[in-house]
Order: structure tokens, then sequence, then C-alpha cells
């Protein structure tokens, strides 16, 4: 456990910043922590123009103090195995895709003791025709 660290996001981008449906993006990022970091997770959130919720969390282990590079890509194709009679299913459809990533100390969003936001990175993509 590690209640003095920190991590603070320094490069945020999402790769290509435009691309069809069926393009890879990369959501790459760059925080440097000058106390190292407690573990935690790295929660991903794409918040897209049909309003289906599509996110993710990684754990991130206790860091040492230094500068670290993560990527994440997501690939904008509908899911083959997703069937809409029973769930909702991300057409990515034209439009903005919001990106949200949190960097947290234990668990992002929790009211324990010991967790906290480090840092929250945003940035967008378009899908066009």
């Amino acid at each position: 456990m590690n209640d003095n660290g920190d991590a603070k996001i320094t490069k945020f981008a999402v790769l290509p910043a435009t691309g069809r449906q069926g393009t890879t993006f990369a959501i790459d990022f760059t925080f440097v922590s000058l106390n190292g970091t407690g573990t935690g997770e790295i929660v991903v959130d794409i918040h897209t123009p049909d309003r289906i919720p599509l996110g993710a969390g990684f754990l991130l282990e206790a860091q040492k103090a230094g500068t670290y590079n993560e990527r994440v890509t997501v690939k904008a194709e509908p899911d083959p195995q997703c069937d809409p009679t029973q769930q909702e299913c991300e057409q990515w459809l034209p439009g903005t895709y919001n990106v949200t990533v949190q960097i947290c100390n234990g668990e992002c969003g929790s009211h324990h003791p010991h967790s906290s936001i480090y840092d929250t990175g945003r940035a967008s993509f378009q899908i066009t025709n």
C-alpha cells in the first residue's frame, strides 16, 4: 500500500483521430509517478453516440517512481457473437466517441480507505461513413 503514491498523465491521444467502422484505434497515454504508485487499476471508458456503455479495467501493480507508456487498442467493429435480442450491441455508428482513462490507487470510484483517482485523461475519436 502506498498512500503517498501519485501518477500524472503527461500525454494522451487516440490514434487515428478519425476512421471508419472496422478501424483499430489505439488509446496511447504516458504517465509519470514521482513517488511510485500503490496497487490499483487503470479504467478505460468509451462514451458512444448510441450511449451503449463500453469499458474495461486493468490491474495496475504497484510501480516505482518513473515514466510509463500504456496502450489499449479497440477495434471498432460489431461483435458477431452479440445477440441484439438479448443485450445492447455496440454497432460503431458514425459519430464522436469520447474516451476517458483513469489511473487509480485501489479501485477507481471506490469510497474505501486508500482508494483515490491519481489522474484522468480525456480524448475522442470520430467514426465516419
